[in-house]
This record gives structure tokens, C-alpha cells and sequence, in this order.
């Protein structure tokens, strides 16, 4: 008797679906080559950032625990003529230095939509014999509006309240990114 000849072995399959492996594989080497296309993500540099307003309070609420309503007009880098706008609350019914706190703002004058988001906190000193309060402040960049909008950093501030008026000064400088 003649051999058979080779054993053939056919295996049915639809065609046009490629085995489970393909697509799992094809998926995982896609995951990787999107990852590797990813740009680095680099925080901009810090650059100077300072401002010196001309400021008026107002009274919100009275001593020993004091909020007020500051506003003022002046310039900051980055940005021109400016206003500032904060809210302090000051705690003055321990001994000096009194702890101070609260948000401020930063707009620019020429583009309003370009603002400086703050949190501050430090202390005041009492009045002196002219009615003069020195308050030592650090401010943390909290965000912005604008081209400010990613906005971080940390400013060292210097403002100055006399009790007979409402007219100060408030000052800041330090280094922010945005």
C-alpha cells in the first residue's frame, strides 16, 4: 500500500479579525510611542517681580480684631501702572507685633484682565509717635487672570498704616513665574 502522504491540518478562522495577541501588542508598542512624542514639561524661569502702591484703608470691621479695606494706585513690573486691592485682618489684642493676614490683588492698569492673585501674612508693628504702623509681609503668589494666569511665587513685602488717615504705602519684591 501506497503512504498516505503529508498530514495537512487546516484550522478555520474568519477572515479579516487578527488574533487577540496583534491587536494587545499593536496597542501596548501605540501607548509607548505616544509617551516617548510627549514635550517635556519645563516650568518657565522665575523672573523680578516688584510694586510700590500709594494705599487708603478703610475700616470694616474695629479693633482688636480688625478687617480692613486697602486700595491703592502705583506700578509693578511686568505689568505698568497698577492697582492693588487687599483685605488684612489684624489680630491687636496681644502685645505687638500684631499678626496680620488676608488676600490681595494685583490688576494692571492697562489690561485689566492681567491680575496677580496673593495671600499674605506677617505682622504690624504698633503705632509709633507719629501714629505710623510698620507691617512686615510675605506674600505668596497664588495664580492670576490674564497672562498671570499660572502665576506662583513669593514676594517680601513692606507696608506702612498711619492711624490719623487712611493714606499708606504698600511695597513688594521678590521673584514670580508665570
Amino acid at each position: 500500500m501506497p503512504s498516505p502522504g503529508p498530514l495537512i491540518s487546516i484550522t478555520a478562522r474568519r477572515v479579516g479579525s487578527p488574533p487577540r495577541w496583534l491587536l494587545l501588542w499593536l496597542a501596548g508598542l501605540g501607548l509607548l510611542l505616544a509617551d516617548g512624542c510627549k514635550k517635556a514639561s519645563v516650568d518657565p524661569p522665575p523672573v523680578p517681580f516688584e510694586a510700590a502702591f500709594q494705599t487708603e484703608g478703610a475700616l470694616l470691621a474695629p479693633p482688636p480684631l480688625s478687617k480692613l479695606r486697602v486700595t491703592g494706585t502705583g506700578t509693578a513690573s511686568l505689568m505698568g501702572p497698577a492697582t492693588f486691592l487687599a483685605f488684612p485682618s489684624r489680630d491687636s489684642s496681644g502685645p505687638p507685633p500684631f499678626p496680620a493676614s488676608g488676600p490681595a490683588t494685583i490688576t494692571a492698569v492697562a489690561a485689566p484682565t492681567d491680575q496677580l492673585f496673593l495671600t499674605f501674612a506677617g505682622t504690624s508693628s504698633a503705632p509709633d509717635a507719629q501714629g505710623v504702623s510698620t507691617i512686615t509681609l510675605e506674600y505668596t503668589v497664588t495664580g492670576g487672570a490674564g497672562r498671570f494666569a499660572r502665576a506662583r511665587g513669593t514676594l517680601q513685602g513692606l507696608s506702612t498704616a498711619t492711624g490719623k488717615s487712611p493714606r499708606g504705602t504698600a511695597s513688594m519684591q521678590g521673584t514670580i513665574t508665570y
